[in-house]
């Protein structure tokens, strides 16, 4: 027969355990909650990875194109004149190329580099005139160029450099890098793993930066979605590599001159 301390003993491990009925309580618990923020951490997580792969891909493009201009002198140079888009846009990938990691090249859309998705935007269409050149670099991200100067003015063809932040930074550029972080794969979104940036005479520049003054390629009227204009937010590298978050998926009142993130 057992004694009484015994007996006191076994009763209080009795207490200190857990029945079958609370331990499904807790697990049920736990599943609800990791089922309502699990989506919230994943979407945290992949804007993180796509933030460090835009800033990465802004290095690589700086890189290339300083090495590019001591071999080829000023992009103005690298196309004959009068200017055709696309054999102009292939003269750029070759001598970009060089000076890039460069897995593959490709047309923009055809699935290699870019997602076909993208080929019925106006990133791409069957006449050619912006059919663009492409490349994929071995960590995956992508590069497409438009030669075509804003409006299509090719007149006005990269007559212009980095630091003009006035209207003929918009017409007067060289044209266009598309970039995807995630190349054909997806999410295949703007503004999520597609972003612009603008080139001219002596390298490159994201888009949308808070200097940017045409309408199309503002950070209000494009990334917040008051004028969504055709690549809309495409154009929020500006936003993303300078303020480091993408919350202009989540909140409406980001302003360069005031809240630069949501809580």
């Amino acid at each position: 027969m057992p004694s009484c301390k015994n007996k006191k003993n076994h009763n209080k491990s009795r207490k200190n355990g857990f029945t079958l009925a609370e331990v499904l309580i807790t697990l049920g618990v736990i599943g609800v909650v990791a089922a309502l923020t699990l989506p919230s951490v994943i979407s945290n997580y992949k804007e993180r990875e796509y933030i460090a792969k835009l800033k990465k891909s802004y290095s690589i493009l700086n890189q290339a194109f300083t090495a590019a201009i001591v071999d080829n002198e000023t992009v103005d140079n690298w196309c004959e004149k009068p200017l055709d888009n696309n054999q102009c846009a292939v003269n750029m990938l070759n001598i970009l190329s060089k000076h890039m990691n460069v897995s593959q090249s490709c047309v923009f859309g055809d699935g290699k580099c870019f997602s076909k998705k993208y080929h019925n935007y106006d990133l791409s269409n069957d006449t050619g005139l912006f059919l663009h050149r492409a490349m994929i670099t071995s960590d995956g991200i992508a590069y497409g160029l438009n030669i075509t100067a804003g409006d299509g003015y090719t007149n006005n063809w990269c007559k212009t450099t980095t630091n003009d932040l006035s209207i003929s930074g918009y017409y007067d550029h060289c044209g266009y890098i598309y970039v995807d972080v995630t190349g054909p794969k997806s999410p295949n979104v703007f503004g999520k793993d597609l972003f612009i940036f603008k080139i001219f005479k002596n390298g490159v520049r994201p888009g949308g930066i808070s200097d940017d003054t045409v309408w199309t390629e503002t950070f209000k009227n494009q990334c917040l979605g008051e004028k969504v204009y055709g690549l809309s937010k495409a154009w929020c590298a500006g936003w993303v590599i300078m303020n480091d978050n993408m919350d202009y998926w989540h909140c409406k009142d980001l302003d360069w001159n005031g809240k630069k993130k949501c809580k």
